[in-house]
């Protein structure tokens, strides 16, 4: 399987078509092996289905009304809703993790007994235990999804051009970096999760079109990566400060402690994604799109040439 890359050698319609069928083929053979693999390693497919969901819908969104619009929207809200139904386990892990990090500041000989406290409080309900339940989530999502391989292979985009492509990064660009340039709302989990998503969706798209320029583009995607992880920070520790909020313990020094533990987690995160991110996002998303513009525009001339002059070359055996 090849890399999530657009080959600028090769037309962008058929190259965007690979690298779509390439990921939804992962998804689906993701899918086939958590099926039977044990449940301790389940997570992993899971967690590699949903990434692998963020870059199908990110590669979507670059193809807005110049395709079949009825079979993008469907398999973009399938692989939605299949990523949302995976992720009730995979956040309640992601908290849970939290709360061990802080947990390291309350003495060890207290900290398993203050750790159970805290997810007990804390963390959303695990789901109940039912026989086959995770079987049957995984056999369903398997079969929506390879459903909608099958849609795709009938998708067709014969108007994604070179100009419509950058329109469509201009467009991510300037949406993600009005998120640094306004009202900084760091108080809201949900305000920075909404961040969070537009990053990453412009990551995966500039990961896609990376090859056109490496240096700059690879910059950008590297730097997005670090905001998404700081305001998944952020977000988490920001969820986990406003459920503490009401809660009524006697421990009311160990539930301080923890909230000053996230407290710091939190504006650590907040502050790290706010100045990678102005910092990467800081030219305008027109500058971006005349940049790969310009770029495709070099690679098609100089692959013109190169197959006039292979077309001229006179062949070994017509010279002798």
């Amino acid at each position: 399987m090849g890399p999530f890359r657009l080959n600028p050698k090769r037309p962008i319609p058929r190259e965007l078509h690979r690298a779509m069928a390439e990921q939804i083929e992962l998804a689906t053979a993701l899918m086939a092996a958590g099926r039977t693999w044990p449940a301790e390693r389940r997570a992993a497919s899971v967690h590699g289905f949903r990434k692998a969901a963020k870059r199908i819908r990110a590669a979507l969104d670059l193809t807005r009304g110049l395709g079949d619009r009825r079979a993008t929207d469907l398999i973009k809200h399938g692989f939605r809703e299949a990523a949302r139904a995976l992720s009730r386990a995979r956040d309640r892990d992601a908290l849970a993790a939290i709360l061990v990090r802080a947990s390291r500041a309350v003495p060890r000989i207290r900290r398993p007994a203050v750790l159970a406290m805290w997810k007990s409080m804390l963390l959303p309900p695990a789901p109940p235990p039912s026989a086959g339940r995770a079987d049957r989530l995984l056999e369903e999502i398997h079969s929506r999804t390879n459903a909608m391989r099958r849609t795709w292979d009938e998708v067709q985009l014969p108007r994604l051009t070179v100009v419509a492509l950058g329109a469509a990064v201009e467009r991510s660009w300037d949406r993600a970096r009005d998120r640094f340039r306004g009202d900084w709302n760091a108080r809201d989990p949900e305000w920075l999760h909404e961040t969070r998503k537009r990053c990453q969706r412009l990551q995966h798209q500039l990961m896609l079109i990376e090859a056109l320029r490496p240096k700059e583009l690879g910059t950008a995607r590297q730097g997005l990566a670090e905001v998404g992880e700081a305001l998944g920070q952020a977000r988490d520790t920001g969820l986990l400060l406003a459920r503490s909020r009401g809660v009524i313990a006697p421990e009311v020094a160990e539930i301080d402690l923890l909230r000053a533990e996230l407290s710091r987690e939190h504006r650590d995160g907040t502050r790290e994604a706010r100045k990678v991110g102005r910092r990467v996002l800081r030219r305008k998303g027109s500058e971006i799109r005349r940049a790969v513009e310009r770029s495709a525009a070099e690679y098609a001339a100089r692959f013109a040439d190169s197959r006039r002059d292979a077309a001229a070359r006179p062949s070994r055996s017509s010279s002798t």
